[in-house]
């Protein structure tokens, strides 16, 4: 592989892992704020507990089902790239 290629491949995953890092941030914070309003709900409404843990839908597991598809989505993606690259001859202006 030409030191060219390297270089592009390097920065183009560097760049899709900082896409991909920047949705599981989100997604923490998707979920920090979800806990946050549904403990507002649990203070405001005490006789209603049962009905709001019914409706509290990111839980654990919702939420390490989310970040595994970004992860699968992000390493599919460069896999992809990385594959389409092959097609190309590339080359710098020097």
């Amino acid at each position: 592989m030409n030191k060219e290629r390297e270089i592009l491949e390097f920065q183009v995953l560097r760049c899709i892992t900082k896409i991909y890092k920047s949705f599981l941030t989100l997604n923490e914070d998707l979920k920090h704020d979800h806990a946050n309003q549904f403990e507002k709900l649990k203070d405001a409404l005490p006789e209603h507990q049962q009905i709001i843990a019914q409706a509290e839908f990111l839980d654990d597991a919702q939420f390490n089902y989310l970040r595994k598809k970004i992860l699968d989505i992000g390493n599919e993606g460069k896999r992809e790239i990385i594959s389409c690259m092959e097609n190309f001859e590339i080359n710098f202006k020097k």
